[in-house]
């Protein structure tokens, strides 16, 4: 009795396909390393460029030589003269821009800004606001009291107009001092 057994029938349908695999293998790995030798050859052109350019700017600042500092007294007669001019100007706190950013931010659905007063000199806005309930408002008069960018938050008059379903809360609202 003779037994005979084929161990190779199942690596000869695998032949095909692993032939195939290594040769896309083979073709990545060349096409990923001439890549890579491309880019190296370009970025040593671009450090010689660089390297040039370099090189420029330093003979350009030491052409130019050194900048002495002002004297201590003319430094302070500048710093005189910026106080003083700051003092005439007499702004303080934020931009209105800003103060306005940080309002959107804590702003109630619903409100209307009637009216800004932005009085930079004293750094104080004042402003009116329009909303049908007064529960939005104040809420908006708790959150500016919580915010940290408001030192002094103040509501100084509310006024209901209209009448039944029309009823409106104004406030003559806030002192705020950014």
């Amino acid at each position: 009795m003779r037994i005979t057994a084929d161990f190779s029938a199942g690596l000869k349908d695998l032949a095909l396909p692993l032939a195939v695999g290594f040769w896309l293998l083979a073709a990545a790995g060349v096409y990923v390393s001439t890549d890579l030798w491309m880019r190296g050859t370009h970025m040593q052109h671009h450090r010689v460029a660089v390297r040039q350019r370099l090189d420029a700017w330093r003979r350009r600042v030491a052409g130019m030589g050194r900048v002495r500092a002002p004297a201590p007294a003319v430094l302070q007669e500048i710093e005189r003269r910026v106080a003083r001019v700051n003092a005439v100007s007499g702004v303080r706190g934020w931009p209105l821009l800003r103060v306005l950013a940080e309002l959107e931010t804590v702003w109630p659905k619903g409100a209307v800004l009637i009216r800004l007063t932005d009085q930079a000199n004293r750094g104080r806005i004042t402003f009116v606001v329009q909303s049908r309930n007064g529960r939005s408002l104040m809420g908006l008069l708790g959150r500016l009291q919580a915010q940290p960018h408001f030192q002094h938050v103040l509501l100084t008059k509310q006024v209901l107009t209209g009448a039944g379903a029309s009823v409106r809360c104004r406030f003559l609202l806030l002192e705020a001092r950014p």
